[in-house]
């Protein structure tokens, strides 16, 4: 028990530095955004600054300045780029508040308290929407990329004959959604049995 009290303070220190800095990381990205949409407002050729590399999984390339997109592709950028974070990091921020919700009772030595089984479905579903957030964003932003850029025409030559692309889906999320489910459930039976154990005392 002292082991687990120890253990479970530790982590909750340290997950209290992270929850601080997601605090602070949503306030200064909110600060980023209105500062690159003002720009954007102001010429829109701006956010060529920030977009110069083409991105497909691990590989990335480097865009000469005289290649230019398509269409204008830096509005859903910059729109999708927006949504991602302004949800993104309150998910993070959620996850870690849960994290520590469970960590509090444990390192006072209350390993199955009724709101560990909570944070932990709780922490279920933020994995699920996490996700699916993730898998939306990494295809919006490669549809974008392949639409503003003919991808024939930067890599087509005498040894490269044809470009095909295959969008690929990460689900790996929902196992651990899943785990995190049957957690809870550990934990919610483990407290109903230490509620009749008191109960029977």
């Amino acid at each position: 028990m002292k082991r687990m009290k120890k253990i479970a303070s530790i982590l909750d220190a340290i997950f209290r530095i992270v929850y601080y800095c997601t605090i602070a990381a949503f306030v200064f990205t909110c600060i980023m955004l209105l500062l690159l949409w003002w720009l954007y407002l102001i010429d829109s050729d701006l956010l060529k600054l920030f977009r110069t590399e083409l991105t497909f999984g691990s590989i990335s390339f480097t865009v000469a300045d005289s290649v230019t997109a398509t269409r204008n592709t830096g509005f859903l950028f910059m729109l999708s780029g927006t949504i991602y974070a302004l949800v993104e990091l309150p998910v993070f921020w959620m996850t870690f508040s849960s994290i520590r919700g469970i960590l509090t009772p444990m390192k006072e030595g209350r390993p199955f308290d009724s709101n560990i089984a909570r944070y932990l479905k709780r922490l279920a579903w933020l994995t699920i929407v996490n996700g699916i957030l993730t898998q939306i964003i990494q295809n919006v932003l490669t549809g974008n990329t392949l639409a503003g850029y003919d991808l024939n025409e930067l890599f087509l030559s005498d040894k490269i004959t044809g470009v095909s692309v295959t969008h690929s889906y990460d689900l790996s999320f929902l196992i651990y959604a899943l785990i995190l489910f049957l957690m809870s459930f550990v934990f919610r039976h483990g407290t109903e049995l230490q509620k009749l154990s008191d109960e029977t005392l």
